[in-house]
């Protein structure tokens, strides 16, 4: 079972594909679990993901933005912690995730994500990744510098 990125590079080193990570991120407006945004963050293997940085670019200045509890990866996304991806976007089916991607796989044909469990991984171009999201309601995505 891989469940951290370096484990992932040390398994297929030799790969022409982005190895990606996966981030859910929640930012909450006001005590009120109403108010909770989730976003989960798709990026590079490489890419700094400063949570700080990724909450300034969101725009909450005043709203504090932390790694979202294991209890939003199961009740939105339907995996457990080590198993997030983007494909994980079709178990939410209320649309409370917002996906952010990294700009480094813009354009990129070869993208490596796990595939719902953190046992396997598959390959999927950026325009299969975006075609997928559209088609499962969360083609409504921000791609973003993560590293500005």
């Amino acid at each position: 079972m891989l469940a951290q990125v370096p484990e992932l590079v040390a398994a297929v080193p030799d790969t022409d594909a982005i190895l990606c990570k996966n981030l859910l991120l929640k930012a909450k407006k006001k005590k009120d679990e109403d108010d909770t945004m989730l976003w989960l963050v798709v990026a590079a293997h490489d890419t700094p993901t400063n949570v700080k940085k990724i909450q300034k670019a969101l725009g909450y200045a005043n709203i504090t933005v932390r790694f979202a509890a294991d209890k939003y990866l199961e009740a939105n996304l339907g995996v457990v912690k080590g198993s997030v991806t983007p494909f994980a976007t079709m178990n939410d089916t209320a649309v409370q995730v917002n996906v952010v991607l990294d700009e480094k796989l813009v354009g990129k044909p070869k993208l490596a994500f796990h595939p719902l469990t953190n046992e396997a991984t598959t390959f999927i171009s950026y325009d299969g990744l975006t075609k997928f999201l559209t088609a499962v309601n969360h083609g409504h995505f921000t791609v973003m510098d993560l590293t500005a």
